[in-house]
């Protein structure tokens, strides 16, 4: 380890790091699900506890032979998303350190927001919005956007949700989709758009970077009313770039076409009235209950 990185991971160490939360009402399902999961495997039994063991001192030799830092930070979420990160605590922050300092200048659209996604996940200060919000700065609406479409988090998530299709999601379906095609771009300008027009109490009780909003009005001088006037504008034009890719777009099949669609329809049901995402204890406490928990007869 060099000298440098060394004094970085020091510099960490003595840095206090502030971040704003928010309090969230308690999960309005209790602990419904945690009595309904299946009764999981024996593990008890020393041939499985031994093969443990194996395998996390496998997924350790992973940590220190891998370099690339795309690999490392597809390692380490895919061991967060298996929900086995706090076997590797030590190892987890040492890469982290790693993805901190890398140069993202080369870095695309996947391996950008992958990296912030981690960085802020852990709870490490990322310039990127979280910057600006810190320093109060309020950004153009070009510069806004820019930053805020790609942390909506849409591009990622109908990006992930391509894994499991089977042979319709080609290694070329993945370099569309990271590429932020025109449908991509618009199924998150209309998640940027309906979650600033509806934003929740805690939201604004949160010292957070500027909304769409704040940002229209200060570049172009209007008033609220005005701005969420044209911000209506903006994300009909959004709806209409939309349809337009959803029906005429040859580039990849039907099915992963209908994927943003239907994350672009799930922010119509969160946003449409009110912000049902932040205050679930209503309508989409009936909405999930009808899909995963009442029995519907076949």
């Amino acid at each position: 380890m060099s000298y440098f990185l060394i004094k970085y991971l020091i510099k960490m160490e003595n840095e206090e790091i502030v971040r704003k939360t928010s309090k969230y009402h308690s999960s309005v399902w209790g602990d419904y699900f945690i009595q309904h999961i299946s009764p999981t495997l024996d593990t008890t039994k020393e041939s499985s506890v031994k093969r443990a063991e194996e395998l996390k001192e496998q997924i350790k030799k992973l940590f220190q032979e891998t370099s690339d830092v795309s690999e490392l930070m597809n390692l380490v979420d895919s061991i967060q998303l298996l929900g086995l990160d706090y076997h590797y605590e030590k190892e987890i922050n040492v890469a982290l350190s790693l993805i901190s300092a890398a140069d993202v200048k080369n870095f695309g659209l996947y391996e950008t927001s992958l990296r912030f996604r981690l960085l802020r996940q852990y709870g490490i200060y990322v310039p990127a919005e979280a910057k600006w919000g810190i320093e109060k700065y309020v950004p153009t609406l070009e510069e806004h956007f820019s930053i805020s479409l790609i942390t909506t988090g849409y591009p990622v998530l109908i990006c992930a949700s391509y894994i499991g299709m089977g042979l319709v999601a080609t290694k070329e379906a993945f370099e569309w989709v990271a590429s932020f095609p025109k449908i991509i771009k618009a199924s998150s300008m209309i998640c940027r758009l309906m979650d600033d027009l509806n934003p929740s109490e805690l939201e604004q009780e949160r010292d957070l970077a500027a909304s769409t909003i704040e940002c229209f009005m200060k570049e172009y001088g209007m008033d609220e009313k005005e701005t969420y006037k044209k911000l209506m504008d903006m994300l009909e034009d959004a709806w209409k770039d939309h349809n337009n890719e959803y029906l005429n777009s040859t580039l990849v099949p039907r099915l992963l076409i209908e994927r943003a669609m239907n994350f672009s329809r799930a922010m119509e049901e969160f946003y449409k009235y009110t912000d049902t995402y932040t205050n679930s204890k209503a309508r989409m406490k009936d909405n999930i209950s009808m899909v995963l928990v009442e029995s519907v007869l076949i």
